[in-house]
């Protein structure tokens, strides 16, 4: 609280005083925490900078799904030719994907068929029981359920129909042969419209009723003057109740491919059985019913020379005609050559993508290969060199960036972190059977033990060297980087060094981990330093709250106190303006 006290019998401005020794305290012990914590939580915000700056890096050197084969690390590349169709589409014939595993090869092939998925249809229509004395209300009209009434137009000629659901198919059959164009119109005997005749055309935009449509003439052929349409009037409509079916569906299981689809013939329809069976997924098969022709079809999901089987606690696969074994067309296989394999004779698979056959490589076709004379793709796997140059490169880089940051920042914690970072990344072995027993000898190189006036100037990579190392040795090349010991991960395929040693990469990673812990944050260096620092924060907001209540209460006495002095001073001059008075107010 600020204070310009100033006494009211005397020119001494206490005010001033106070100010002056108030800030004298705050200055000694408040200034001083405050500046402590300042620099605290300086040191806080760098060390959340270098704990994103080690999660980054752990995440870019990625140890646990490398060293396990997960994710590539030196991923092979794949270059084809004679891979492409007469428009430039790249990759058309196949497409050949390589991991790390893949070996460098060379080879042809050819794709002389795709395969195809099995599928099981109804051998004839399931059956409305409709026939020509029928209203329309009960045949499979196409897009529709019900006929409209309106203008019809045939070859040109307009007619009015007064057609509706109550009136039969033959009615229908009846009112067409009223147009001049047609001699004749009949029901097939599988239900659909035929005119024949010198038809030109069949229906018009004009036209109001939807009749024409509804027979599907208007996706008829027309040829010679004659047409017969599409919709299969006396096939069963989708939404037809199972139990509704002339022949009405029995029992409540249809079995597909040894799964069980439950069904009740009295409130499902066709629809829902169809329903009911894809989201089965365990059947393997995808359902759907075709309306226009009343047929049921199961299609496997999966590719290749598979059967289909059906059957019924009641009579459902009869009835849906999907039980006889002319029901069923079953799909190919993918039939392949590879030079390199099987003498160059033909291979099979179920499906179009194809593994297992070469170690490392996923074979996806995706369309045969000219034939006559057969024109092969050619495939060439080589190490992609790149890519672990570029990971490599990038961990390095990081690495650096981390070191400056450090050395800017000079303190203890700095540099002891700095100090681990180059004793591991300097690691060298003695006693290997293996090839390689540091990072220099693949070419990773830095400043360590030199005297420059420019400090740290960071590691770095030489290519050539890089990359001779990794291809005179690949295996050994990855340990000295990514070993790593079966007992700290059985499930490491990158394995440690010759005498058990783990990998310089291996070894930054669990450096790393001490510093942010990957399952327990709170476990890790920094974050206990961290905690640390908060800690000691509180502790001097404590000290300030206490100095700065130990201030205003001396403000508070020192205000008191003088106020007192003035009222002392004032009785004092009160006391000799009155002896002045007695004794004439004169001076000695």
């Amino acid at each position: 609280m600020a204070v310009s006290f100033i006494g009211l019998n005397s020119s001494f401005d206490s005010g001033a005083l106070i100010n002056q020794l108030i800030t004298l305290e705050v200055q000694s012990r408040i200034s001083p925490l405050q500046q402590k914590i300042t620099e605290l939580n300086r040191e806080d915000s760098f060390l959340s900078a270098i704990a994103n700056d080690v999660t980054s890096l752990k995440g870019t050197v990625d140890h646990k799904n490398i060293s396990r084969g997960d994710t590539e690390l030196a991923s092979k590349s794949v270059t084809t030719t004679n891979n492409a169709d007469s428009a430039g589409t790249e990759n058309y014939y196949a497409e050949i994907t390589a991991t790390d595993d893949a070996v460098v090869q060379n080879f042809d092939l050819t794709v002389d068929q795709l395969a195809t998925s099995s599928s099981r249809k109804s051998t004839a229509r399931v059956d409305n029981g409709v026939t020509g004395a029928s209203a329309m209300s009960a045949a499979n009209l196409k897009g529709v359920t019900s006929l409209t009434t309106g203008t019809v137009t045939i070859d040109g000629e307009t007619q009015t129909s007064a057609l509706t659901d109550s009136s039969t198919i033959n009615d229908v059959l009846t009112f067409l042969q009223t147009f001049a164009a047609v001699s004749t119109a009949t029901m097939d005997a599988e239900g659909r419209i035929a005119i024949t005749g010198t038809a030109g055309s069949i229906g018009n935009s004009g036209d109001t009723s939807n009749l024409i449509s509804a027979l599907g003439l208007n996706n008829a052929v027309l040829s010679g003057g004659s047409a017969t349409g599409l919709q299969k009037l006396t096939a069963a409509k989708s939404s037809t109740t199972l139990n509704a079916l002339p022949t009405p569906i029995t029992g409540t299981t249809l079995t597909i491919n040894g799964t069980d689809v439950t069904y009740d013939p009295a409130t499902d329809s066709i629809t829902t059985l169809v329903d009911e069976i894809n989201s089965t997924s365990a059947t393997g098969v995808n359902a759907s019913y075709d309306d226009i022709n009343g047929e049921l079809i199961l299609t496997n999901k999966d590719t290749g020379a598979l059967s289909i089987t059906v059957s019924s606690n009641g009579n459902a696969d009869t009835v849906l005609n999907i039980a006889a074994a002319g029901a069923e067309t079953l799909g190919n296989n993918a039939e392949f050559t590879i030079s390199t394999l099987n003498g160059g004779a033909t291979l099979v698979n179920n499906d179009n993508t194809v593994t297992g056959l070469i170690e490392g490589l996923t074979f996806e076709l995706k369309n045969t290969t000219p034939t006559g004379p057969s024109v092969p793709v050619n495939v060439a796997i080589a190490e992609d060199v790149d890519s672990i140059v570029t990971k490599i490169t990038t961990i390095i880089d990081q690495v650096n960036d981390m070191i400056q940051d450090l050395e800017a920042q000079d303190d203890s914690f700095s540099r002891q972190m700095i100090r681990r970072l180059k004793n591991t990344m300097g690691t060298a072995y003695s006693g290997l059977s293996n090839d390689y027993a540091s990072l220099i000898e693949i070419g990773i190189t830095s400043d360590v033990g030199t005297d420059t006036s420019s400090g740290f100037q960071g590691y770095t990579l030489d290519r050539d060297t890089f990359e001779t190392a990794f291809l005179d040795d690949r295996a050994d090349f990855l340990k000295i980087l990514y070993g790593t010991s079966i007992v700290t991960d059985p499930d490491a395929e990158i394995t440690a060094l010759s005498d058990g040693s783990e990998g310089v990469i291996t070894l930054l990673q669990r450096a790393l981990d001490e510093y942010v812990d990957p399952d327990v944050p709170t476990n890790g260096l920094i974050n206990q330093i961290q905690d640390s620092i908060s800690t000691q924060i509180d502790t001097a907001n404590d000290r300030i709250e206490r100095a700065q209540q130990s201030i205003d209460a001396l403000e508070d006495r020192l205000t008191r106190q003088f106020s007192q002095l003035d009222i002392i001073n004032a009785q004092f001059q009160q006391q000799q303006q009155a002896i002045q008075s007695t004794f004439g107010g004169g001076t000695a």
